[in-house]
């Protein structure tokens, strides 16, 4: 994968529980908090419209799913492999 937030977010969400639905909102908060996405001038719609590009990415891979129009989940296979990633 090319896109580098792409991937950070990939493995922030693997840091939820197995099948557990993430909002898009703690994605995002979590993310600026990280430092994977910056808060441009207090724009915190700017950062949240860069967390849906990014699981939009990471949907069209099959390495999020999309479970709601705001949540998004990540099946377990795919997040153990994801913790092997971050292990390493």
């Amino acid at each position: 994968m090319k896109n580098e937030k792409a991937k950070k977010l990939f493995l922030i969400c693997s840091l939820f529980r197995e099948d557990e639905e993430i909002p898009i909102e703690v994605l995002t908060r979590l993310c600026i908090g990280t430092g994977v996405f910056e808060v441009d001038n207090g724009s915190y719609g700017h950062a949240r419209n860069q967390v849906f590009t990014a699981a939009d990415i990471l949907i069209d891979s099959c390495l999020l799913l999309l479970a709601d129009e705001e949540c998004v989940k990540m099946h377990d296979l795919i997040r153990d492999v994801a913790q092997w990633i971050a292990n390493n």
